[in-house]
């Protein structure tokens, strides 16, 4: 069939993907079904993440893994910026700064509770 339409096994895939749905459900649940047998009978071995059980990242690393953080958790890059906490009644709750003058109004006070 790859010959009859004149174009490369990649070529006819990307065709069928853009124009056949069927097609691709039935791909995909074949790739799914052969990668689970792959699996099962060990010929390849299931690796989610490095394990640095037993390591430790060298001194010069920390180093420059600590510098490159300090430049881009300054300001707007810092996930807290812009945010406070508010206590009320025992809950606390952290929100934007531009909204604490509503919430004092509403009797929060600004601040922490632990």
């Amino acid at each position: 069939m790859v010959k009859a339409l004149g174009c490369e096994p990649n070529e006819k895939q990307k065709l069928l993907r853009e124009s056949n749905e069927d097609w691709v459900k039935k791909y995909s649940e074949n790739q799914s079904v052969s990668q689970k047998k792959v699996y099962e009978d060990g010929r390849r071995n299931k690796f989610y993440f490095y394990d640095w059980n037993g390591k430790k990242h060298k001194e010069e690393t920390k180093d420059k893994i600590s510098n490159k953080l300090s430049i881009i958790s300054k300001g707007k890059g810092n996930s807290q910026f812009g945010t406070c906490w508010i206590t009320k009644d025992g809950e606390n709750k952290k929100i934007k700064k531009e909204l604490l003058e509503d919430y004092i109004n509403d009797g929060w006070v600004k601040g922490r509770k632990l």
